[in-house]
């Protein structure tokens, strides 16, 4: 029904290849101009399997979160999957940002040191509060300013294939929370079980219930906050401070 007005249709989880079925299905119902992406720990893919999204031009992101990828995953795909993951055409990485890897850089040069490769989209999330709790063990002690250091110099080597892209824009007004859609059809928030309605109602309906949310914390970016309503925290908010303020100064800059 929306079709028409979608960019980008990203596929994830939990582990999306599990479901590989409606994977392929969604795939090869989305027309040509809609960008596919999935986002994959990696265990399941198979020469095959990236055959397949090669063909259809479709970007696989692969989770990898530098030297800390065993402590923080408790294993590390590169080590069993890279001859795999460096076929793929449409190659993007994922990390997750912890207390233990700030450091951006370092992070993509172990990631493509395994993988012999380093012409992949590369993007970073920080691990969320609301993620258990066991996620103060991977917040507590975070260093912002560090944070802010790092995603600098990171930005200064790579600059247009990195993070949180949309921050080279400057403000953007147009952004919306967002929202996963189950299998079942039923349009969720992205962090919490709060349904906004089914891929059957309307639209204007699901988007009146999605800015009913109201954001718990005074924000000085409340028109480019990458963390959104649903994630508002002190330490999303503090951090995505941190990254705006890394790419203003980069972005703004004299060469």
């Amino acid at each position: 029904q929306y079709a028409s007005r979608f960019t980008r249709v990203v596929l994830t989880g939990g582990e999306p290849l599990l479901y590989l079925k409606n994977v392929k299905t969604i795939c090869e119902l989305l027309p040509s101009f809609v960008e596919k992406r999935i986002i994959t720990n990696g265990t399941l893919l198979t020469h095959k399997l990236v055959d397949y999204f090669n063909d259809r031009n479709v970007y696989v992101f692969v989770s990898h979160d530098g030297k800390y990828s065993n402590m923080l995953r408790g294993y590390d795909i590169l080590d069993t999957h890279s001859d795999i993951i460096k076929r793929i055409k449409l190659l993007g990485i994922s990390s997750t940002i912890t207390n233990k890897n700030i450091n951006i850089l370092e992070n993509r040069k172990n990631t493509s040191y395994k993988l012999g490769r380093d012409d992949f989209w590369y993007v970073w999330n920080l691990y969320s509060e609301q993620q258990g709790t066991k996620a103060n063990k991977f917040v507590e002690g975070f260093d912002y300013q560090m944070y802010r250091k790092y995603i600098t110099e990171y930005l200064t080597i790579y600059p247009t294939s990195s993070g949180d892209t949309w921050l080279w824009n400057g403000v953007s007004r147009n952004r919306t929370n967002g929202t996963r859609v189950r299998l079942d059809g039923v349009i969720e928030d992205l962090t919490t079980t709060k349904i906004y309605g089914t891929v059957f109602d309307d639209e204007n309906y699901i988007l009146k219930q999605m800015e009913s949310i109201d954001c718990p914390r005074n924000c000085a970016y409340p028109d480019v906050c990458v963390a959104r309503k649903q994630f508002a925290s002190r330490h999303w908010c503090t951090a995505t401070e941190m990254s705006i303020e890394a790419y203003s100064f980069v972005n703004n800059r004299e060469d």
